[in-house]
């Protein structure tokens, strides 16, 4: 039975499309001044207002601007496809909750939130005042998040934020799967595609950082980053967790078809082989039918990870890397 549920949003994606910037269009762009590319970006941005005024409230407008689109979505969606957008918003909620963290273990505090919040109790305002965890742990009484405040409390003791973004990434992933249950079979498809594998390669890339950068031990290794999901075996898991050496790390990945050649021993090479992986699969996603909801979340991804992109020239610009350095991260 063909679901119309997503007809309207998949449109709207149709147009949203064209703000999307061709791999050789950002090549180009390098050659521009900071002020030209960022003309040049928000020309192309029909859909979303985009500050030039400065790199820094330009960055921050990219950042705002997927949130925009995902209200967009939300209001152009009905059904179950409206629940999962909504689930999606919970991202901003937990970057907002590991930022105010984040700002009271370094004692720097700077009012820098995604504008959006779900409840009277996690209002932006509150945030903004939150100076310590007894503050934080106080605020987050009578919410979900309040599960973990045994977390917080260890954070408290050894400042150190780990433990509390782990968990929150935790509980995000379990909640988008299970939301993603109510969905049709291709949007479930697309989900573990576009969303939930991307999720699972980025921990990889944490447990090759702390395994390989870090020098973190095994078995310690692998309790910062336990497996959430049955998308990867808990022997195989395991395996990475105890690999010896980067080429073994490489060689389970590569048995598993996460990678298909051998990379440079860092973990920056693995995320970028990662996100190659998830341009390709959103370009094969964006025109898929319209009655599903596999277009909208390749177009989000991709958008995304552009706006990454975006950000790396214009800070490169600033920092002066050469133009070949900055070519190997686009």
């Amino acid at each position: 039975m063909i679901s119309v549920q997503y007809i309207p949003l998949s449109v709207r994606v149709r147009a949203w499309n064209l703000s999307l910037f061709s791999r050789e269009e950002l090549e180009e762009c390098i050659h521009d001044d900071a002020a030209t590319f960022m003309a040049k970006v928000a020309k192309k941005e029909k859909y979303q207002k985009l500050d030039t005024s400065s790199s820094q409230k330009f960055i921050l407008s990219t950042q705002h601007a997927v949130l925009e689109y995902l209200k967009v979505a939300m209001s152009n969606s009905s059904g179950a496809s409206k629940k999962f957008v909504k689930e999606i918003f919970h991202e901003f909620e937990i970057h907002n909750l590991k930022n105010v963290v984040r700002m009271i273990i370094s004692g720097k505090f700077q009012d820098y939130f995604y504008p959006y919040e779900f409840t009277n109790t996690i209002t932006l305002k509150k945030l903004a005042e939150i100076r310590s965890i007894s503050e934080l742990i106080q605020l987050l009484d009578h919410t979900p998040y309040y599960m973990f405040k045994s977390i917080l409390e260890q954070v408290e003791h050894e400042k150190n934020a780990l433990y509390w973004e782990l968990a929150l990434d935790n509980y995000y992933i379990n909640r988008v799967h299970h939301v993603s249950q109510g969905l049709d079979l291709e949007s479930k498809k697309a989900v573990k595609r576009l969303l939930l594998i991307p999720a699972l390669q980025e921990r990889l890339v944490s447990l090759y950082r702390y395994k390989f950068h870090y020098n973190v031990e095994s078995a310690e290794a692998l309790k910062y980053v336990p497996n959430l999901s049955s998308l990867i075996a808990s022997e195989k898991w395991s395996k990475l967790a105890f690999a010896t050496s980067h080429i073994d790390f490489y060689t389970i990945l590569a048995e598993i078809g996460y990678i298909e050649d051998d990379l440079s021993n860092n973990a920056v090479a693995l995320k970028l082989e990662f996100q190659k992986q998830l341009e390709k699969t959103c370009i094969r996603f964006l025109h898929k039918d319209l009655t599903s909801i596999s277009s909208f979340l390749a177009f989000i991804q991709l958008k995304k990870i552009q706006y990454r992109k975006i950000t790396t020239i214009l800070e490169s610009k600033s920092l002066q890397v050469s133009k070949l350095d900055i070519m190997q991260f686009l």
